[in-house]
């Protein structure tokens, strides 16, 4: 029996998922490849390259497990081949079952962006369909994916996964950043963390530190102009439009002192574990609260109306008490995303022949 990883649109910020998914089932024992976009080989460490199985669909026998993390058209077609054919057992990692049209709408995506996520929303429900198993990373998703999906095969709640990633955890010292990382999108409120940036520029506000903003996203043309001259002062970092590599997103977590994640919604966020993993506490909505972040101990949440002052006294009581916040984000990262901590529960639940919901 092997194990086939498959993701096919490339995303730097999945790599990591998809890296310790192989290495999960690999000290289990089973033998395991990628089948996935080939920008994810230059992510690989030199050593790991010749050493990782490159694997498909059509060398698939009836034992094997198709483990897909994304949703694609591609993957898609594949996973109805194999119920075709008969072959394989087809796991999907269904990160954010569809929630509502509304909720889409309320969280700011426009008319056509909402209709672009039921598209893809109506992608993801074939996809179920095809599965023989589900995996959901959070109580959130899980409780919206039963609520709507007629899904009659096991279904279990398992967080992201991750290696360990961090060499070390900087101490405040060393750290540089207040930072936004990651895609550039409604619902992650980047705007309201441009408008925290001039508020926070204006009043003249933590001058030891700089903004960034870190993500393959192509920064609107106005709100590049609305901070040119602070970047030209070096108050402000940005590095967008572009693919960055693991270690320079690492890099970016790992010297800032906290990371904005005050969404206006999410059932699961890959920031959120990533700053844990670099014991960077994060700020967080209470629009897009989670089971796995405790208000005060690793972060500080804010009312989801976003109110300048309410996020600045949270950043500040981050910045009073960051060795305690720090070491209590790592502890965090230990025992809910590292891949190590549930790789038992994970295994069972790929070996499972009854249709019992966990």
């Amino acid at each position: 029996m092997k194990v086939i990883i498959v993701s096919h649109n490339f995303n730097p910020g999945h790599f990591s998922h998809l890296h310790a998914n192989y290495k999960l089932v690999t000290d289990s024992g089973l033998t395991a490849g990628f089948y996935w976009n080939d920008k994810f080989d230059k992510l690989l460490k030199d050593d790991e390259k010749k050493k990782v199985l490159k694997l498909n669909v059509t060398g698939i026998s009836k034992n094997d497990i198709y483990v897909v993390w994304f949703p694609s058209l591609k993957a898609l077609a594949e996973m109805v081949y194999l119920r075709l054919i008969s072959k394989g057992q087809i796991i999907y990692v269904l990160h954010e079952p569809f929630d509502s049209i509304k909720s889409y709408l309320d969280s700011g995506f426009s008319v056509l962006k909402t209709l672009k996520i039921l598209a893809v929303s109506f992608i993801n429900y074939l996809m179920v369909k095809c599965s023989h198993k589900i995996i959901l990373p959070s109580s959130k998703a899980f409780t919206a994916f039963k609520s709507r999906y007629n899904f009659l095969g096991p279904s279990i709640k398992i967080p992201l996964m991750f290696d360990d990633e961090a060499a070390s955890i900087l101490p405040i010292s060393k750290r540089k950043f207040i930072s936004y990382i990651g895609t550039i999108a409604e619902d992650h409120a980047f705007d309201k963390y441009i408008e925290f940036i001039l508020y926070a520029l204006s009043k003249g506000l933590y001058p030891e530190y700089r903004f960034l903003i870190a993500t393959r996203s192509v920064l609107d043309g106005e709100i590049a102009d609305q901070l040119e001259k602070f970047v030209n002062e070096k108050k402000v970092i940005i590095v967008s439009g572009n693919s960055m590599s693991n270690s320079e997103i690492n890099s970016y977590f790992g010297q800032s002192v906290v990371v904005w994640n005050v969404y206006r919604r999410s059932m699961q966020s890959g920031v959120l574990p990533k700053s844990y993993m670099f014991g960077t506490p994060v700020i967080i909505s209470d629009k897009n609260r989670s089971e796995y972040f405790v208000n005060t101990i690793t972060g500080e949440e804010v009312i989801g109306i976003y109110d300048m002052k309410d996020i600045v006294r949270s950043i500040d009581l981050i910045l009073d008490n960051f060795p305690r916040y720090s070491k209590n984000c790592r502890k965090a990262f230990l025992q809910h995303f590292y891949y190590k901590s549930f790789s038992d529960k994970f295994m069972f639940f790929l070996n499972e022949n009854n249709s019992k919901d966990k």
